[in-house]
């Protein structure tokens, strides 16, 4: 259904339209929750260039759903690559003074923290 809606948007409205790059970051977390990682990434990683040519008002959250799917990925390499992205989603969330953004991103560096020690202790 949100793939149906996605692409009459890009039809209608351009990949550039606010819509479109929200229904491909919903289709994200759709394929997130499924576990579905890889779909969820490629998702993401279509959204975040439009969303920033178009200086959409979500993107750090777009940032930070893009490292939790890396930090659910698991492997230490996607660790590293979520690091960087939430602290890029927290700069940008600071400055837009999005509080609750702030809070659920420094909630996921927690546990991007957490899955790294579980990580070096399996090693």
């Amino acid at each position: 259904m949100l793939e149906r809606a996605l692409h009459i948007c890009k039809e209608e409205q351009g990949d550039l339209h606010p819509q479109t790059i929200t229904l491909l970051n919903d289709l994200a977390t759709v394929m997130e929750a499924q576990g579905r990682y890889d779909e969820a990434y490629a998702f993401v990683s279509q959204a975040l260039p439009l969303a920033e040519k178009a200086d959409h008002p979500d993107h750090h959250i777009l940032l930070t759903n893009m490292a939790t799917i890396l930090m659910h990925q698991g492997g230490i390499e996607h660790l590293a690559d979520a690091e960087r992205i939430f602290r890029e989603a927290l700069k940008k969330a600071e400055e837009k003074k999005d509080a609750i953004s702030v809070r659920y991103i420094q909630e996921g560096l927690s546990k991007l923290t957490m899955r790294k020690e579980e990580k070096s202790q399996k090693i």
